[in-house]
């Protein structure tokens, strides 16, 4: 009995074959819209990724119980699992059910502490600050994206 695309493709196997960045890079393709129309049977799932291009991608489940995947891009041509194949298999998870991110830990339920606003030091950040309070999980890349805009509206100048 051959698996089916349920079988192979979870979330643990795409972090497996993507190194950190690529996920990161083709999570935030997932997440901006980049994936077209998905078609998905039992065995294979198809889609494009607008990348530099409109790129297209096919995970299936192989023969041998595997993940097979393939995508026309540069990174994929070479055989590697890229960020288009990242931001496809992630949409497929979506369309299964499947809680496609799991929070690195349990946050605790604490109440939030006011800061004081008036201090000059509430303004000032590195970028090895933000990056130090980051976990390198998906949910830890979305909580740094998130650091990052909400930081970069401090730096707006206010309306006038």
């Amino acid at each position: 009995m051959s698996s089916g695309l349920i079988d192979v493709l979870t979330l643990q196997a795409i972090q497996a074959l993507a190194d950190v960045r690529t996920f990161a890079r083709g999570m935030a393709y997932f997440h901006g819209g980049a994936v077209g129309l998905l078609e998905a049977d039992e065995y294979e799932a198809r889609a494009s990724v607008q990348g530099t291009q409109r790129y297209r991608v096919r995970l299936a489940a192989a023969p041998d119980g595997e993940l097979d995947y393939e995508c026309d891009c540069p990174v994929g041509d070479e055989g590697t699992f890229c960020k288009h194949a990242v931001a496809v298999a992630l949409s497929w998870l979506e369309n299964t059910g499947e809680e496609a991110f799991e929070p690195s830990e349990k946050e605790s339920v604490k109440p939030r502490k006011r800061r004081n606003r008036s201090s000059a030091t509430d303004r000032t950040f590195s970028p090895e600050s933000v990056l130090q309070k980051t976990t390198c999980t998906p949910s830890g890349f979305m909580l740094w994206t998130m650091t990052v805009a909400s930081l970069l509206t401090l730096l707006r100048p206010p309306l006038s």
